[in-house]
């Protein structure tokens, strides 16, 4: 299905240097899913990729899985975590990386607004200095999502320039 007009923006957050989350409130149950696209650099100075997380609706309860595929272009891996408190949503490039660099991630929600199912989540990133992850991921959790949050696995901050865009996606 093309894109069209079935996308519409919610709401953009950018960063000036100081922020560690971007959240998404009071977000309407009128669509049929939910994309979150970033277009991110993390402060944290310690390894030149860093994990974001995505926790909806507040919630920093072990009830998020993921399974995570990684590749490098000259290895590949998988992965496999339960118990874990909020999506992780992949690697984005960090500090040491380098300079200028940022790293784009399209998260899919699905299904946000069902009150009678868990949430799925889906995750492409790329960082442009050499990895790739494709992800899925569940919130054990029959709640429907009205806040959306995305920070860094270490609190760390956002660098300046770093933005969110939430967007709904309509019924066809």
């Amino acid at each position: 299905m093309p894109a069209g007009n079935t996308y519409e923006a919610i709401a953009t957050a950018t960063s000036t240097g100081s922020t560690s989350t971007f959240s998404f409130t009071s977000i309407p149950s009128t669509y049929t899913d939910l994309v979150l696209v970033t277009f991110v650099r993390s402060s944290f100075s310690g390894v030149t990729f860093h994990e974001s997380i995505v926790r909806v609706n507040g919630s920093a309860t072990t009830i998020y899985s993921r399974t995570k595929l990684e590749g490098t272009g000259s290895s590949a891996s998988s992965t496999r975590n339960t118990s874990l408190t909020g999506f992780y949503a992949g690697e984005v490039q960090s500090a040491p990386s380098t300079a200028g660099v940022f790293s784009t991630q399209i998260i899919q929600i699905n299904n946000y607004s069902n009150a009678t199912t868990f949430k799925t989540f889906l995750s492409r990133n790329n960082t442009p200095t050499g990895m790739v992850n494709g992800i899925v991921g569940l919130w054990r959790n029959t709640s429907a999502i009205n806040q959306v949050d995305v920070l860094n696995a270490d609190g760390s901050n956002w660098v300046s320039g770093s933005t969110a865009t939430l967007y709904g996606i309509k019924a066809a």
